[in-house]
């Protein structure tokens, strides 16, 4: 079974800069390599996750000129909630684990009560970019994608990218992985970057590797307080989705 990624981007968009990751004869091309992998994948384990049609939603939800805040994770989840933004899941879904402490850490962290509602969808209308590290997974085989590291390559290029053109973005790095990439935002010139373990249980409710736990992080506040800085719009934070000049919550939710 062939697969092949370049179906699924959206060539000439606001993510233009990448298209030529997706050609077959650009120096160093790793797209192919997921081509064949992928499609190896479907060979002799059936379906990946998110489906194909959702693994560049990041990209097509939050346009890089409109890029203020970047969310970046590790892999989808695995059990088929996974959607094409990192920690977000569709409505009607149960709330993955780590989602609940994200929700926990907002409510700690802005006062916001916990959403019942999974989906993260109005975050990265507002330019939120929510990216994880490695953008599919084999079903039910948590990091089982992360092989040969071409995922990786992607997502580094699209975070260096957000750093050189959107110098006022925060960068919000959760777990090992995803701060594995702080090294390639520094040299990039990128100055504001908050890192935290993981939210999942076991590492997000006691400190890790010289964090403080997750429950701390405070990055939502610290984010709006970078945008204030910049002169940026503020992100509401409150789900389901509400404008920021008719949020409701109590206290204000941006």
């Amino acid at each position: 079974m062939s697969f092949r990624l370049a179906n699924y981007w959206d060539f000439g968009s606001s993510w233009h800069a990448l298209d030529a990751e997706f050609c077959e004869h650009y120096p160093n091309n790793v797209i192919g390599n997921l081509d064949g992998f992928l499609s190896k994948e479907l060979a002799s384990h059936g379906p990946f996750y998110p489906a194909p049609c959702d693994i560049f939603r990041a990209f097509k939800l939050t346009p890089l000129n409109e890029v203020k805040v970047v969310i970046v994770g590790q892999d989808p989840y695995a059990d088929g909630r996974a959607m094409g933004l990192a920690f977000s899941v569709r409505r009607g879904e149960k709330l993955p684990q780590s989602l609940r402490n994200i929700y926990s850490a907002l409510e700690k962290d802005v006062g916001i009560p916990p959403p019942v509602c999974g989906d993260l969808t109005s975050w990265a209308e507002q330019g939120v970019l929510l990216l994880n590290s490695v953008l599919t997974v084999r079903r039910g085989e948590a990091k089982s994608h992360r092989k040969g590291g071409w995922w990786t390559r992607l997502t580094n290029q699209a975070l260096i990218l957000v750093a050189q053109e959107r110098p006022g973005a925060v960068f919000c790095l959760w777990g090992a992985q995803a701060e594995g990439k702080r090294k390639h935002l520094e040299r990039s010139g990128c100055v504001h970057i908050l890192t935290a373990p993981h939210p999942s249980p076991r590492t997000c409710r006691k400190p890790f590797r010289g964090h403080p736990r997750f429950l701390d992080c405070q990055h939502f506040s610290k984010a709006k307080a970078r945008l204030r800085e910049t002169n940026q719009d503020r992100i509401c934070w409150k789900i389901p989705p509400c404008p920021p000049s008719t949020c409701s919550a109590s206290p204000p939710c941006y």
